[in-house]
């Protein structure tokens, strides 16, 4: 998966390219205003999506909560650092 440079995403993790336990039986067609693709798989379809008008809205099309690689972590600390702010 890629991820958009000065996302939140890629703040989050440090990281512009990392693995994800992801397969789609859905995914995102047609992006609302205000939000933000900010990564994509190699075949194109939309991994993440943010609202950078607020401090943390981040939506993912995997699932970080099993933990594969570093980068899961990652999102879930920064989610915790931005509750308690």
């Amino acid at each position: 998966m890629t991820v958009l440079e000065h996302s939140l995403l890629h703040r989050l993790t440090g990281s512009n390219v990392f693995a994800v336990n992801s397969l789609h039986s859905q995914g995102i067609i047609e992006i609302g205003p205000d939000i933000v693709a900010s990564a994509s798989a190699d075949d194109g379809v939309v991994e993440a999506i943010e609202a950078p008008q607020y401090r943390f809205c981040l939506g993912v099309q995997w699932h970080p909560e099993f933990d594969l690689t570093p980068a899961d972590q990652l999102i879930f600390d920064g989610f915790v650092r931005a509750c308690q702010t």
